[in-house]
């Protein structure tokens, strides 16, 4: 997948993005990231399991704010509750790639990205935690590259991207399917 953004308006016009795909999961399934990669920025965690947004977790394995330990590389059951946005980043060259594995399946999905177009990662690891509301909750895992480690464009900082009047910029994104 080819993506661009062209500034149309006459301003200098602040951006960032993030892609979303949301890929329904089973308790069992294995998010895998590079070696390099071992802790994560909390964005927002439900219930403040893994503590407020900004603090760092360790990846695969890490310590909940009451103490105990979780692997947040498997997918939970849908009734844990779970609801975790992280970040990973920023990543280098060779850190371009996610991929969420099935092993019930022998099916893989794997992520590519360019780094230094989109050099965080952000990890959506929803287990029932979302939506808050009563009713239907999600199962899923989204592993999106992204332009900055946040969600929002009031949170400013090196990541901070804007584009002139008249300004693109482009990136690639790559989803391929596997067999394991």
């Amino acid at each position: 997948m080819d993506y661009k953004i062209t500034n149309t308006g006459s301003y200098p016009t602040p951006w960032s993005w993030a892609v979303h795909p949301l890929y329904a999961v089973e308790a069992g399934d294995r998010i895998q990231l590079p070696g390099s990669i071992d802790s994560l920025l909390v964005e927002g965690s439900g219930g403040g399991r893994l503590g407020k947004g900004g603090a760092i977790v360790s990846w695969p394995i890490a310590t909940l704010v009451n103490g105990s330990k979780t692997d947040l590389s498997v997918a939970h059951p849908p009734a844990s509750g779970i609801g975790d946005k992280l970040f990973a980043g920023p990543l280098s060259a060779d850190e371009n790639w996610c991929v969420l594995e099935r092993p019930s399946a022998g099916v893989r999905i794997r992520v590519g990205f360019d780094a230094a177009a989109t050099p965080y990662l952000g990890l959506w690891l929803c287990y029932g935690g979302w939506p808050e509301r009563p009713g239907t909750k999600q199962a899923c895992v989204a592993m999106e590259p992204s332009t900055a480690p946040v969600d929002s464009l009031a949170k400013s900082g090196p990541w901070s991207r804007v584009l002139a009047p008249g300004e693109s910029f482009s990136w690639p994104m790559v989803v391929e399917l596997e067999s394991t």
